[in-house]
This record gives structure tokens, sequence and C-alpha cells, in this order.
């Protein structure tokens, strides 16, 4: 019964955090062009994921969660960036702020997505390791990381598919 409630309550509360843009612009600042932050999420089997193990391949990696809307439209364009590149890039969903359950439900219900599934196995968003490291104050937060594990690019919020392609292009051109 509460959990309805308590997921609006981390909504509105992120929706805040998103309007404090001297925060974000710190974040980036804090980030680009630095080795990716030594942090661990889970798989779906609850084993401990350490992001930087993903290095060797260009990579988004999208902080999302299934109750947040901008984040779910961005997932199919997501999916259509990996097939496009053949190989060439991955992108890693890390749900936060959510369930491992209701992550997993999601996954399961969207099988056609190119993603690799991972999830913040903290679920208070103010406490995790992984929100802290990464800056992360609204979703949907994202990060192209090279294939060096080097943040080239880090950005927030759904843009239009074109912008978010385009935006796409030009760092898998670099």
């Amino acid at each position: 019964m509460f959990r309805p409630i308590a997921k609006i309550v981390s909504l509105l509360l992120f929706v805040f955090c998103v309007s404090i843009n001297a925060q974000d612009e710190d974040a980036a600042k804090t980030l680009l062009g630095k080795a990716m932050p030594e942090v661990a999420v889970q798989d779906f089997d609850a084993k401990s994921v350490k992001l930087t193990q993903f290095k060797g391949k260009a990579t988004i990696i999208t902080f999302w969660a299934t109750w947040c809307s901008p984040c779910i439209k961005e997932m199919p364009h997501f999916s259509k960036l990996v097939e496009d590149y053949q190989g060439k890039l991955q992108v890693l969903a890390v749900a936060v702020g959510d369930t491992r359950e209701d992550t997993l439900n999601f996954a399961k219900k969207n099988p056609t997505y190119k993603v690799t599934w991972l999830f913040d196995p903290e679920e208070d968003i103010e406490a995790s390791p992984v929100t802290k490291a990464f800056g992360i104050i609204g979703l949907p937060t994202n990060l192209f990381i090279d294939a060096d594990g080097k943040i080239v690019d880090y950005w927030r919020g759904l843009g239009s598919t074109d912008n978010l392609v385009k935006k796409i292009q030009g760092l898998m051109a670099k």
C-alpha cells in the first residue's frame, strides 16, 4: 500500500532536484574526461558487477527507473543504437531508486531491448554510492564512456530522438 506513495515522493524529489542546474553542471564538470568510478551494481542474479568491467567498447550508461516515463521512452532508442552499431556500442541500463523485482519484471516484459539490465541494490537514492559517484540528481541521467573507460559526455533528461541519435553518432565518430 505504501509502495506507490514512496515512488511518488521519490519522483517529486527527483523532479525538484532536476531544477537545480548548478548541481547538474558540477556533476558533469567533475566527471567529464575522468575514468569511470569504481562502483558496483548487481545483475538479476544479485551478483555484484563493477561498471568498469564493461570497459573495452563504447558504452552508454543510462540511469533510469521503472516509474520514470522519460526513462522508459529512451529505451527503444538506446536498443536501436546498439543494433545500428553492431557490437561497437553497448548500453548499460542501471535502475536506481527502484526494486530488483520491478526492474526484472520490466526487463521480462521488454525482451527485445538490446541493453544490459543492471540495478543499484540500494533503493534509497540519497544513500546510494552509485548515485553519489555519478552525481545523479534526476532521471534519466546518461553517460557516454569511450572504450578506454573515460567519461566523454554526460546528459540528463529525455531530449528528442533525433538529437539523441545525432549525439551518439557524433560521439561514435570520435
